[in-house]
């Protein structure tokens, strides 16, 4: 705690600075009585909401200084790790879930217990590199499509929304984005609507050249829980060959 030594409260006048600078750097991450440590909890989620960027680039930067300290002892990382999996599911967030898996957890032999494993396989099905053979989907008018056919390079597949506000900031970005790449992606918007009438105010604001497609199953569509899609906007990043590179929040994201 801040306030247990005079020199912290003086060098460091707000919560916040203390835990960015001074409490990551300082607590013996080595130690893995640390991962049981009642105030592990409390102030990593403290440095979430209080700290840290509250946008993308700064979300995965947080995560990034927690796992960094956590790697040096494995019940220490599971515990932090089990901390933000847990915290970023119940926001309904899970493209965290899947950063931390891929760039934190890949290769990890950790036996997650209970509900934090089942959210990893439901949140973070395919690891970068890993193939994805098809994602069928059957619209509303019985018309069935292999969302991952292409004959471009890169394939993207934009899960979003009519009523996701995020979504419609994120459309008009599409037609540049299409302007600087479409010899080499492909872009797929794919609904998460539940009525036609929905799925037709969703195709508002794209270009021309992009696909819709709808099944009208909303968070139920099969393709939806296949890349582990409980958010919008969110991008999936294929190419031709069906390897899976990744996912992303935003365009912006996808292209960094």
């Amino acid at each position: 705690m801040r306030e247990d030594r005079e020199e912290w409260t003086a060098e460091f006048d707000n919560d916040p600075a203390f835990l960015h600078r001074h409490f990551f750097a300082n607590v013996n991450f080595s130690d893995s009585r640390t991962a049981t440590n009642p105030y592990l909890k409390n102030k990593i989620l403290e440095y979430i909401y209080t700290y840290i960027v509250k946008d993308e680039r700064g979300l995965k930067d947080g995560i990034d200084v927690i796992m960094a300290k956590a790697d040096r002892n494995t019940d220490v990382k599971k515990a932090c790790a089990e901390i933000l999996i847990g915290f970023f599911s119940d926001q309904g967030i899970s493209e965290y879930v899947d950063y931390l898996n891929q760039e934190h957890l890949a290769g990890c032999n950790m036996d997650f217990e209970g509900g934090i494993g089942e959210i990893i396989a439901r949140s973070s099905p395919y690891r970068v590199g890993d193939m994805v053979t098809s994602a069928m989907i059957t619209d509303h008018r019985g018309h069935t499509s292999d969302l991952t056919s292409t004959e471009k390079p890169y394939n993207v597949l934009m899960f979003h929304a009519s009523w996701c506000s995020h979504c419609q900031e994120e459309i008009p970005a599409t037609g540049s984005f299409l302007d600087l790449y479409s010899k080499t992606v492909e872009l797929k918007a794919v609904s998460i609507d539940t009525t036609a009438a929905g799925h037709q105010l969703s195709m508002r604001g794209f270009p021309g050249s992009v696909q819709h497609y709808c099944d009208l199953k909303g968070w139920d569509s099969s393709v939806a829980e296949q890349f582990g899609i409980s958010a919008t906007p969110s991008f999936i990043l294929l190419s031709r060959a069906k390897e899976y590179l990744g996912r992303a929040s935003s365009l912006l994201s996808l292209t960094g």
